[in-house]
């Protein structure tokens, strides 16, 4: 019998005053773009932690097109420490991208 490996998952962060090329693991080293956020925090179960306060615009949309997988969505936290509203994306069953629930 095979023992699954665990999917290593973490919480990423991301301000307009932080650097894209920061590890974006803490509070202190965010990442500063939600499209390098979305890039890069492609694990099922993972994170990505929004500052509170913070406001991002774009000339472009946000193509999301990484939401984890059943069970383990790709949760788009809504402010660092605090929880404020939380937005989970799942893969399109499909393959038509990813919606928003």
């Amino acid at each position: 019998m095979t023992t699954p490996t665990p999917t290593l998952t973490h919480t990423y962060y991301v301000s307009t005053s932080g650097n894209d090329l920061s590890d974006g693991l803490t509070s202190s080293t965010p990442w500063k773009t939600l499209q390098h956020a979305e890039a890069t925090a492609t694990a099922p179960g993972s994170i990505i932690a929004l500052k509170k306060g913070d406001v991002w615009s774009s000339a472009m949309a946000l193509g999301i097109t990484h939401g984890g997988t059943a069970g383990k969505s790709i949760v788009w936290d809504g402010a660092f420490g605090e929880l404020v509203r939380k937005r989970k994306f799942l893969p399109a069953e499909v393959g038509l991208g990813t919606i928003l629930r």
